[in-house]
């Protein structure tokens, strides 16, 4: 590992300074979905200059957090995985009735669905199988990465942070919407599930999981 690699890496590795980098993703990530998409071009320009930039560290923030864990692991083996994938299966069990629950509520109380499923439902017509892989492999574990592990580096509070990880992500899906205030809901009940979840798992693995399967449901149903 070269001089600047390593000065990088021992950076990026203090807790504090994750804390302060997470929490400049995440109000830049909000930022260019809120404002900057609406821009003209040359505009946008050092918004997406500076979101790259912070992307990066943002990446640097999650593989630090991986190989922490990783490290701190003393016995990795077959056991272990086993007691991994049981767990994971355990919370897809627990997982199935809210989603139950959420087809309830979009069936009796949700009128037509939001732009942004709209646009995915077409997606998934022009390009099924791009669209299956993106929802069911690239969205979950980009999501959860910004939306739950991002701001449990600088939210400790447990109601505060499911709230804030819940709306930010539902609102996030609806920003664009000619109705967001309505089709918030759409999203809201499966976000608060998740961000309750990782607040009381710690564990990444098991959001993406259970994103996931959410994602294969909505597609098989």
């Amino acid at each position: 590992m070269s001089i600047i690699a390593r000065q990088f890496y021992n950076f990026i590795k203090k807790d504090k300074t994750r804390r302060i980098l997470a929490f400049l993703f995440y109000i830049l990530f909000i930022l260019i979905f809120i404002v900057g998409l609406n821009l003209p071009f040359i505009l946008q320009i050092p918004f997406h200059l500076t979101f790259i930039t912070v992307s990066i560290l943002g990446i640097a923030i999650c593989i630090v957090d991986l190989s922490n864990k990783i490290h701190n692991k003393e016995n990795v083996n077959m056991f272990s995985i086993v007691v991994k994938l049981y767990k994971i299966e355990v919370e897809l069990c627990m997982a199935l009735p809210i989603y139950v629950l959420h087809l309830l509520i979009l069936y009796f109380f949700m009128l037509g669905e939001p732009a942004n499923q709209t646009a995915l439902n077409a997606r998934d017509q022009q390009f099924p199988i791009f669209s299956f892989i993106s929802s069911i492999i690239i969205a979950p574990i980009k999501e959860e990465l910004i939306f739950r592990l991002l701001p449990s580096k600088f939210i400790n509070n447990k109601i505060l942070f499911i709230i804030v990880s819940s709306v930010v992500f539902a609102g996030i899906h609806v920003i664009h919407d000619p109705n967001p205030f309505y089709y918030i809901w759409f999203y809201m009940i499966v976000s608060l599930y998740l961000g309750f979840r990782y607040y009381k798992t710690k564990d990444i693995l098991v959001t993406i999981s259970i994103h996931s399967y959410f994602n294969l449901l909505a597609h098989l149903i």
